[in-house]
């Protein structure tokens, strides 16, 4: 028997989840969520470095992470019950060829309210001496590391407990009929009136089914390395990303996090599959630029996917060509920091239906 419900959301990642949850806050109950893996977070969300970073260039995108971090920090009651962002701050690196980059970002995110500081090579080195080829810096208190996992689950709560939320269900068809779409899966079928498509990786191939407008989204694939135990990068260290020469690195358990910021554009279905070939990129770059780091035995390794629009900014709209198909995508590799903002504006959109 055909199940009906509202709004199908696919997908619940971030973009998915962060919906649903607002669609709640809203009173919009009358919605599903469909996810194709066993526990939501097992790919794109729960395979990131979860950097909290609010000085980024895009304008739009550093908007809705300034108001991310602020939820992070100060999240509704009964959201969590465990703090969702750390203390630890950012430090963001540029070499000399940069400075004038760095002294533009930096106005532009103090004018937008972000409390940053802009180091010189003197104090950068100083505080962090690990680091080659850096003259200054921006510092962000504010920023952290995000807990992705407990804020996964808080968004998901309030579909947990109205058995709204479908995992190992798979999309096999979508079929617009009317005022109506038909959604088949692997768990059976539904009739939605509205189509999320928060599929991450997967976005373009959920439109495919749809019939929807074609889209370019870009995956690219990110590797993450963690070293065995050491204290050559102190517990209590910011992350710091060095922007000028591409790879950053942070304090992990004990260990040291690092990645080489790869991005090889590849497929959803390749994207979390890890390359040999990233070794010799990390060794090129960290003798060159952070040589304290090269010998350090790594105990763990995986690849993430990021999924990009042409212009890298995220896709929160109604589509041009089917109806009722709401795109939430694209997020950029910030999905977990502008999550509360993405799901506040697809709710925003989804009310007006």
């Amino acid at each position: 028997m055909r199940k009906t419900t509202k709004i199908a959301v696919i997908g619940a990642g971030f973009a998915g989840a962060a919906t649903s949850y607002f669609l709640h806050e809203a009173g919009l109950r009358d919605h599903v969520i469909f996810e194709a893996e066993d526990m939501p977070g097992t790919r794109a969300s729960g395979l990131n470095a979860a950097m909290g970073r609010q000085v980024i260039s895009d304008p739009e995108f550093r908007k809705m992470a300034i108001d991310g971090v602020q939820f992070l920090r100060n999240p509704p009651a009964g959201f969590s019950e465990v703090p969702l962002i750390d203390h630890r701050g950012s430090v963001l690196c540029f070499s000399p060829s940069d400075h004038s980059t760095a002294e533009a970002l930096f106005k532009s995110a103090q004018h937008d309210g972000i409390a940053c500081e802009l180091w010189d090579a003197e104090k950068l080195h100083t505080t962090y001496p690990l680091m080659r080829d850096v003259d200054c810096a921006i510092a962000t208190a504010t920023d952290g590391i995000i807990d992705i996992h407990s804020l996964l689950y808080a968004y998901l709560k309030p579909a947990r407990a109205a058995q709204q939320l479908h995992t190992s269900t798979h999309i096999t068809k979508l079929v617009q009929k009317n005022n109506h779409w038909e959604i088949h899966t692997t768990q059976g079928a539904w009739d939605a009136e509205i189509i999320v498509n928060a599929a991450g990786a997967w976005a373009s191939h959920i439109a495919q089914l749809a019939n929807t407008e074609t889209v370019p989204l870009q995956v690219r694939r990110r590797h993450l390395f963690v070293t065995a135990l050491t204290s050559r990068v102190p517990s209590d260290w910011p992350f710091i990303w060095d922007l000028s020469h591409n790879y950053y690195f942070r304090p992990e358990s004990g260990s040291v996090m690092i990645s080489v910021c790869d991005e090889d554009i590849t497929t959803a279905d390749d994207a979390f599959e890890s390359s040999d070939a990233v070794y010799q990129l990390m060794e090129q770059k960290l003798s060159t630029f952070c040589p304290t780091l090269t010998d350090l035995p790594i105990a763990h390794r995986w690849a993430g996917a990021r999924t990009f629009t042409e212009d890298s900014r995220p896709l929160v709209r109604w589509d041009a060509q089917a109806k009722n198909v709401l795109w939430v995508a694209g997020l950029g590799g910030h999905g977990a920091t502008t999550s509360s903002s993405i799901g506040r504006i697809a709710a925003q959109k989804l009310s007006t239906i």
